[in-house]
């Protein structure tokens, strides 16, 4: 009688102990790298004025943010308090329009914090007619009216501001364990390895660009073609890798505030 071979569970097995091994590996640096990123963009990262007396900070959710997804604004006054704050913050992507209505009473430097239950997340729509849009592409604040202790401020409607969306077009994201993380760091560390070797790798001194017109076509000699050939091997991609993470469980560097790998 044969035994038919257990594969589902053997691929089950392999997979929760691979995903065991890298996080194992792998966490410790990933959360770095992402909370990096979140202290650099997160919500209340920036602040913008909204008018003379008023200023926010605003985060609109991506697909790469845990669930639920809620974009939320946060508002604080800039000097004086604020007796009363009305607006209306409208998003538009799409065609689309999203308004959510905002009433703030008492308004100082503490921020007071608005969910933005109307607002979609900025979720990529790649099948509208071959066009590159997303479903929230722009926002503004419209009807704004603020009231201070001496007076009221004439309503106003603020600039409206357009996204980039550089956390799609820039970033790099990994999805591991059940969550995306930023890993930009990782990209700029491993970057600036590639950088010391194409330029700190046997060029006694320094190396200086010459453009291709000034160059002298002359017998290269043979440590110049040596020096290339390593260079070419150490900064492919993957080679890359594997230097930052050697350097990395090496436990003889970390990231410094530069997003470069230092030496403990």
């Amino acid at each position: 009688m044969t035994i038919p071979t257990p594969w589902g569970v053997i691929f089950k097995a392999g997979a929760w102990c691979w995903r065991r091994v890298t996080r194992a590996l792998l966490y410790k640096t990933y959360s770095e790298a992402h909370r990096r990123w979140t202290k650099r963009n997160g919500f209340g990262a920036r602040w913008e004025k909204l008018g003379k007396h008023v200023e926010y900070s605003l985060y609109l959710t991506k697909p790469t943010d845990a669930e639920p997804r809620v974009s939320k604004i946060a508002f604080r006054a800039v000097d004086a308090a604020v007796v009363k704050l009305d607006c209306l913050f409208e998003a538009e992507g799409a065609g689309l329009r999203y308004q959510d209505a905002i009433t703030v009473h008492d308004l100082d430097r503490s921020p007071v914090v608005f969910n933005l239950t109307r607002v979609p997340s900025q979720d990529f729509l790649s099948h509208l007619k071959g066009d590159i849009r997303f479903s929230v592409e722009s926002y503004q604040f419209r009807k704004c009216s603020v009231a201070l202790q001496d007076g009221q401020v004439p309503e106003f409607d603020s600039l409206t501001s357009h996204l980039s969306h550089n956390w799609l077009v820039s970033d790099t994201w990994n999805r591991r364990w059940g969550a995306f993380w930023n890993c930009n760091s990782i990209t700029y560390a491993k970057r600036e390895i590639e950088i010391n070797w194409k330029w700190g790798f046997a060029t006694r001194g320094g190396s200086v660009y010459t453009p291709l017109s000034s160059r002298r076509y002359s017998k290269t000699p043979f440590w110049s073609l040596w020096r290339r050939a390593v260079v070419w091997v150490m900064t492919r991609p993957w080679i890359l890798t594997i230097q930052f993470w050697a350097a990395i469980w090496s436990r003889q560097f970390v990231l410094d505030e530069n997003d470069r790998l230092r030496r403990r």
